[in-house]
């Protein structure tokens, strides 16, 4: 590939993995300060502090850039798994169900789409292609796997009518 933009694309997929985690398990935190162990908190963040350190001290001279970035994302799924664990054994709570899974093997599905190529003469035009088959495998994947129960709630249309106020 030649060179521009396309020198940071591992760089965005390393940092695109690390931020899923973290977004799998962002309410640790408001879950740990806002309770009795909230003091645990600051001792999860010096762990942070020194596990990046290590981290970059030890991956940016081996890999550059994309060392950078394989710190950071180790860094931030060590420091969200420590308070994942941290709550689910002191707190019994965690926020994973049968329903994650099913959804993240569905996210997967959808990525395996990257690999289809579709030629319609115009890059706009492959990309609402490409979107509208994403959308539609996501949607029609959500209703069979019950991922989204209140889906589930509505009978009848005559039950979304009566919700909407018509």
């Amino acid at each position: 590939k030649e060179k521009g933009f396309w020198q940071g694309e591992t760089v965005v997929y390393i940092v695109t993995l690390g931020a899923l985690f973290n977004m799998a398990t962002s309410v640790n935190n408001p879950i740990l300060y806002n309770s009795k162990y909230y003091r645990y908190g600051l001792g999860m963040l010096v762990f942070l502090t020194v596990v990046s350190y290590i981290n970059y001290s030890i991956f940016i001279p081996l890999w550059g850039l994309e060392g950078a970035a394989f710190a950071t994302a180790l860094s931030s799924v060590s420091y969200n798994f420590l308070k994942f664990f941290f709550i689910w054994k002191k707190m019994g709570l965690q926020p994973f169900d049968v329903s994650s899974l099913k959804t993240l093997l569905l996210i997967s599905a959808c990525g395996l789409l990257w690999f289809v190529n579709i030629d319609l003469g115009s890059a706009t035009l492959e990309i609402v292609a490409m979107s509208l088959l994403v959308s539609a495998l996501y949607v029609t994947g959500a209703y069979y796997l019950k991922i989204v129960p209140e889906l589930f709630q509505v009978k009848h249309i005559s039950d979304i009518k009566k919700r909407l106020g018509f």
